[in-house]
């Protein structure tokens, strides 16, 4: 059981891991966490979830945005119906508050996408974002932008779920890695 929760380590016999193992690996380490003050450091990325067919997540849903905390390591995935600035807002408002950072005192990284500079210029928090087409500079949200699709195909599989549930297992990923690994 512990095992199902994020699908870690590896285990050949496991169909959740074999769907997790054929996700693009992305490359780890260029954004140092180490020496710089990262207390009020957010991260986020969004990503399409629609599927080639265009079907959408049960909801409306056919993105998502994953949010993470420098400093703790702290993340999460949260669907969304559109990328409009509204929705999104209210979520990195609710994902802020709940790691004790308000718009004065927070640093977003981010890759330059209208819909998180509209939230960031809307909420008035400082932001800082990497050189158009270098997606590296920020591989710490990149890498959790792949293990959420992992995570979710890893899911889908496990559970034996069509696609259009990602949008509840996304989430359920998100929140049972945290647990599982900040403890």
């Amino acid at each position: 059981l512990e095992h199902l929760l994020d699908h870690t380590p590896y285990c050949a016999s496991c169909e959740g891991c074999l769907a997790k193992s054929r996700a693009k690996k992305h490359l780890e380490g260029s954004f140092k966490k180490s020496g710089a003050d990262h207390s009020k450091t957010v991260t986020m990325d969004q990503l399409s979830l629609s599927d080639v067919e265009g079907s959408i997540g049960i909801g409306g849903f056919k993105y998502g945005i994953v949010y993470c905390k420098v400093e703790e390591d702290y993340w999460n995935f949260v669907p969304l119906r559109t990328l409009l600035a509204g929705e999104a807002e209210e979520s990195f408002k609710h994902f802020w508050a709940s790691v004790g950072l308000t718009s004065s005192n927070i640093l977003v990284h981010y890759d330059a996408h209208s819909a998180l500079v509209r939230i960031c210029d809307n909420l008035g928090a400082d932001r800082k974002h990497p050189p158009p087409g270098c997606p590296v500079a920020n591989a710490l949200i990149e890498r959790k932008v792949g293990l959420i699709l992992q995570g979710i195909r890893a899911y889908l599989t496990s559970a034996g779920l069509p696609n259009c549930f990602w949008p509840m297992v996304g989430h359920a990923f998100s929140v049972n890695y945290n647990v599982h690994h900040l403890n």
